[in-house]
């Protein structure tokens, strides 16, 4: 099966730094009616994880699809298409960001985009999204102190749950970064599963602590959004 990672729903056109991570909405709708005209099947988080284990029968055919961030248009835009195609989907928030903007690139001279606040995430678990966490500040874990790993990971759960929402069973890393000491502390934490943005399929009894994700991006059209979904890595490598 193959997980897809997408960030910002939106047209991000002419933005520096952040451009091809912005699909905007009539592309994603577009992009969901190819992967179902293809005879895919869009599954949800609960299934994933019975793959993983091995426990389930499903396909490979299965495509779980999953956002980084949390952006407002997640909410605006994405959850709209989502419910009309009845499509199940996994979003990571950043829990100390939450109702502010995506800071940790502004550094890099991109513009900053609004987040989700807590009612923003609880609307969309509440249409059936999970929630899982991407740390609380969006560092890089491979770089920061155990102590602020801990914090990083298992603090991201606390503000999950102080807000409301169930503990999640799922974390992104940040910018794609982990090592055996973040694995880890994921572990410890109790989460179940953590993604990479490392393109590949997904096989059954895949280390649930390093799975692999396909990024979609802006570019991702037509032929070669179907390529990219069935055959990654190979079209990334073209």
């Amino acid at each position: 099966m193959r997980v897809l990672c997408y960030h910002s729903i939106s047209d991000l056109s002419g933005s520096p730094v952040i451009h091809d991570y912005g699909v905007p909405p009539d592309q994603f709708r577009r992009q969901i009616e190819i992967i179902k005209q293809a005879g895919l099947t869009f599954i949800d988080s609960a299934e994933f994880l019975r793959f993983l284990r091995e426990e389930s029968g499903l396909s490979q055919r299965g495509v779980l699809l999953t956002f980084d961030d949390c952006y407002q248009d997640l909410l605006d835009c994405a959850l709209p298409i989502l419910e009309e195609q009845r499509c199940p989907a996994v979003a990571f928030a950043v829990t100390m960001r939450l109702g502010m903007t995506n800071d940790w690139d502004k550094i890099l001279g991109a513009p900053q985009l609004p987040l989700l606040d807590a009612n923003g995430l609880k609307i969309l678990a509440k249409s059936g999204i999970t929630i899982g966490s991407h740390s609380r500040t969006h560092a890089k874990l491979t770089k920061v102190s155990a102590d602020v790993l801990y914090q990083e990971i298992t603090g991201s759960l606390a503000d999950l749950q102080a807000i409301g929402l169930d503990c999640p069973s799922f974390y992104a890393y940040p910018y794609g970064l982990y090592n055996e000491n973040v694995m880890k502390a994921v572990h410890e934490a109790g989460l179940k599963s953590a993604f990479t943005v490392k393109p590949n399929l997904v096989q059954p009894g895949q280390d649930p602590y390093q799975v692999p994700r396909i990024e979609i991006l802006r570019g991702d059209v037509g032929s070669r959004f179907l390529r990219k979904v069935l055959h990654a890595p190979e079209v990334l490598s073209d």
